[in-house]
């Protein structure tokens, strides 16, 4: 896995990280064998997505980052090559998710290394760091062939405007065909929703940030 800081115009180091084990019961012996779905193409040994679908994950309530993952962790199992996107994050504190994926092949990791949660950063320095970030997924995904992209809290950098509800529109509209694309985060705008083939709206019954207990290691980060 390449991960990548976007930062005042610096880019950060390559990480490499340790694999895992894995132990499997009743297993068959031809278990890992893929097989085809509807929007899967064989080209002698390759799969690729014949079309590839736009998902949207927003609402007030937790889990849209954590359904974007497993779905990449899903992605990632199949061979696909993915990059994952994340926006209005910091590079540090780590989040647990990015410390395990590291070393993953096919995946690539673009961090944008200025949060907004629980901070009041400068509007036109976040602003600056959304559009950066913003521009390299632009080249990446005319220079690389991505099966699955994941935009991590897109659709808030575009209601709090610091990207144009147009420039995403666009990226939509201009992603090769094969790629799916995922956006995630509260306020999606309803243009976004009414170009979606898949939107999940998460409700919040009950947070235990409510009761008081912060955010806690190894569950929301």
């Amino acid at each position: 896995m390449n991960r990548t800081v976007v930062f005042g115009g610096s880019h950060g180091r390559t990480f490499r990280g340790r694999g895992t084990g894995f132990l499997y019961l009743n297993r068959t012996p031809n278990s890992r064998n893929r097989s085809s779905g509807f929007f899967m193409a064989r080209s002698g040994q390759d799969e690729f997505m014949e079309q590839g679908l736009v998902q949207v994950y927003t609402g007030e309530g937790k889990g849209k980052t954590t359904a974007s993952i497993g779905l990449a962790v899903r992605a990632l199992g199949q061979g696909m090559k993915v990059l994952l996107v994340r926006f209005l994050k910091p590079a540090e504190p780590l989040s647990g998710e990015i410390a395990f994926l590291e070393g993953a092949s096919g995946l690539q990791v673009l961090t944008s290394g200025l949060g907004i949660i629980g901070k009041k950063p400068d509007r036109q320095a976040v602003a600056a760091n959304v559009a950066e970030t913003f521009a390299a997924v632009r080249r990446l995904l005319i220079r690389d062939n991505f099966d699955l992209v994941i935009l991590d809290e897109i659709n808030n950098a575009v209601h709090r405007g610091y990207l144009p509800l147009e420039a995403l529109i666009e990226l939509l509209d201009a992603r090769p065909a094969g790629t799916e694309l995922v956006l995630t985060g509260r306020n999606a705008a309803e243009a976004i929703l009414q170009r979606a083939d898949l939107v999940t709206r998460m409700e919040a019954v009950r947070h235990p940030l409510k009761a008081g207990i912060p955010a806690r290691r190894g569950v929301e980060y």
